[in-house]
């Protein structure tokens, strides 16, 4: 049995290469599907050596309208012996002493609205805001918690719902835009954001992530932040210090889109999962189904 640490364990490397917004598979469903969908390990002990193995050490496990992070995170007890983790509501931190770095493990939701996705970084484990509502009602709620990062998901995306215009009404309220691995493929995110920069009068940061619905896709984009720079103190804490970083744009992205083959992937996936499978057999296929 891996030992509960008491204080969060500090990164062994200078830069917290974190990966935002992670699905890691299309359905999380906590058994590997038995009919060919998506085969693979569920286990905490794997994900954390593929984040290390992907050469990233943070990550954000995505909740989408599910309970993702809260399934990864609550196998903390079945990590192997000579491991050891902290966790409390905003972080789980796992130290593996055999791997190069320990990885920090936050809770990302990313919230379909009436008028697009948007993704909260560093919420509280447990609940999740509700999805379709519209934007401003979604925000409104997101700002009860100050802590958490408001980002523009995939924000000008012609692959997934994005707020396209709906952003300019709505810019002040988001912390920072995203490019998407998964979505943007001719960085058309990045060039809307240097666009708005110039005529809004608040400046966007960029920030860059993966939205992998695959394990090797985890890392694929990511932003590089100066782990001097942060409170380790509590998950609050680390939360905080990685948004005043955000806001204050002082990282770098490392952006590189996917094949186009995974987006291709992914959105076969889902539409089978939630047009097809849910209809037959919601237990199937619903990750909140106890059988």
């Amino acid at each position: 049995m891996a030992t509960h640490l008491t204080t969060i364990p500090g990164p062994v490397s200078m830069l917290l290469k974190l990966d935002s917004h992670t699905h890691i598979y299309t359905n999380y469903r906590p058994i590997a599907n038995r009919r060919g969908l998506e085969l693979g390990p569920r286990t905490l002990e794997w994900l954390t050596q593929t984040v290390i193995k992907n050469g990233v050490n943070a990550v954000g496990i995505t909740n989408f309208n599910d309970k993702n992070y809260e399934f990864w995170t609550s196998q903390t007890k079945d990590l192997p012996k000579g491991w050891g983790f902290y966790q409390d509501d905003r972080l789980t931190a796992v130290d593996n002493p055999g791997a190069q770095d320990v990885v920090y493990f936050f809770k990302s939701e990313e919230i379909a609205t009436q008028e697009g996705h948007i993704l909260l970084f560093g919420t509280k484990r447990g609940s999740n805001i509700p999805h379709g509502l519209s934007l401003e009602e979604t925000l409104n709620i997101a700002h009860e918690d100050p802590i958490s990062i408001k980002i523009a998901d995939h924000p000008f995306s012609k692959f997934a719902p994005s707020l396209n215009e709906k952003i300019e009404k709505y810019s002040n309220l988001f912390d920072a835009y995203e490019f998407n691995a998964a979505t943007d493929g001719n960085d058309e995110t990045e060039a809307q954001a240097v666009y708005d920069r110039g005529r809004l009068q608040d400046t966007k940061p960029l920030i860059a992530s993966s939205d992998s619905h695959s394990p090797g896709e985890i890392g694929r984009s990511y932003i590089n932040l100066l782990s001097a720079m942060f409170s380790h103190k509590s998950g609050k804490e680390v939360v905080c210090s990685i948004r005043d970083l955000v806001r204050q744009n002082a990282f770098e992205a490392e952006k590189q889109q996917s094949p186009i083959g995974f987006s291709i992937k992914h959105m076969g996936l889902n539409l089978f999962y939630n047009i097809v499978l849910k209809r037959i057999n919601p237990a199937y296929v619903d990750p909140n189904c106890d059988n």
